[in-house]
């Protein structure tokens, strides 16, 4: 079966010439913006998430750590920062915007900055993220 599928995978690469294959499925980056994306679900969607409500009941938890720096007020701020797409999209067929993700990822980081300030941006988010999944 693995014979078979490493044929199908080098047919597929002659089929499209100029173009190579690259498994990003195990990479760090790729699975922090599929977990990003089902947060962003989990959370209402573009319509919600973006909202002062929502951040403060996600990651309302990490306002509660005795030594952490993070206050609701500051969810409040980056709530107003990040209203506003800063990607535009042309394809006006589609039902939600796909860039919107990356307006809540930029989310993420803003709070993870406040949050986790000593640790790299990846790491931060990563804890950000495992802390709603905590909470949800």
């Amino acid at each position: 079966q693995q014979q078979q599928q490493q044929q199908q995978h080098q047919q597929q690469e002659e089929l499209i010439p100029g173009f190579i294959t690259v498994d990003v499925a195990s990479d760090r980056l790729y699975r922090l913006l599929q977990s990003a994306e089902v947060l962003l679900a989990r959370m209402g969607g573009v319509q919600k998430a973006f909202s002062s409500l929502v951040l403060r009941r996600t990651f309302g938890r990490l306002c509660q750590d005795r030594d952490g720096r993070l206050r609701k007020s500051d969810l409040d701020a980056v709530a107003l920062r990040c209203r506003q797409s800063h990607y535009v999209s042309r394809d006006r067929s589609a039902k939600r915007d796909p860039l919107r993700v990356f307006d809540f990822l930029r989310t993420l980081r803003q709070v993870a900055d406040l949050a986790f300030p000593d640790d790299s941006a990846a790491d931060a988010i990563e804890k950000v993220v495992a802390s709603a999944e905590v909470e949800g």
